[in-house]
């Protein structure tokens, strides 16, 4: 002998708002896409930016020149007006092993 269940059926209801019911809207601010910026002076400068900054020109450039969606800072520039990167730091050729 098979039993079987009864279905149960949930009437749907539909809650309208009236007309005359004022809503105030909701704003949701979505941020535009996150972009490093350089800081001087509390003022934003982006990528290409260039001031002068203690009499010196200056860029805003990536940081590392092989990462150019990389963090932005300040860059001397050389005679030429081409950016001068700070030298990478050098390996000392040592393996430290920290036991834990």
């Amino acid at each position: 002998m098979s039993l079987k269940s009864p279905a149960v059926f949930l009437p749907l209801i539909l809650i309208a708002t009236p007309a005359s019911a004022k809503v105030d809207p909701v704003v949701i601010a979505q941020p535009q896409q996150l972009q490093s910026v350089c800081w001087f002076e509390g003022r934003e400068y982006s990528q290409g930016a260039r001031i002068e900054m203690v009499g010196k020109m200056v860029l805003c450039g990536p940081k590392d020149p092989f990462m150019p969606d990389g963090p932005l800072v300040w860059l001397s520039l050389d005679e030429q007006g081409s950016p001068i990167y700070p030298e990478p730091p050098r390996p000392d050729n040592k393996i430290t092993i920290n036991k834990g």
